[in-house]
């Protein structure tokens, strides 16, 4: 209904629509139902984390919930360090808009003081 691209084979999914402002007015986030239990929260913590903003994985941070590597994928249940000081750098030192110069140079202000 409103063109998501779900990955073949993926077992979760996130996606959010913005308005015209870039502020988030829906997120959908769907799981596979064969995934056991520890994959299942896995799953939801990344997918839930995915509609706060961040919406790509990585493969530089084990610990995160957002990291993939290709093989093996995040098994954390919870946000990692890195994970939270990247959600409070989006919503404390962005603003919708920001031009990738205002996102680096508020990047290489503030990352290294978040907790």
């Amino acid at each position: 209904m409103y063109g998501f691209q779900i990955v073949d084979g993926g077992v979760g999914f996130a996606s959010i629509l913005v308005d015209h402002r870039h502020y988030s007015r829906m997120a959908l986030v769907l799981i596979g139902k064969l995934l056991l239990i520890h994959g299942r929260r896995a799953t939801i913590a990344q997918e839930l984390y995915h509609t706060l903003g961040p919406v790509n994985d990585s493969p530089y941070f084990p610990a995160s919930v957002l990291f993939e590597d290709g093989e093996t994928a995040s098994s954390a249940i919870e946000l990692a360090l890195v994970d939270r000081k990247l959600l409070k750098f989006l919503y404390m030192y962005l603003e919708p808009g920001d031009q990738h110069h205002e996102r680096r140079d508020a990047f290489d202000k503030y990352w290294d003081d978040l907790e």
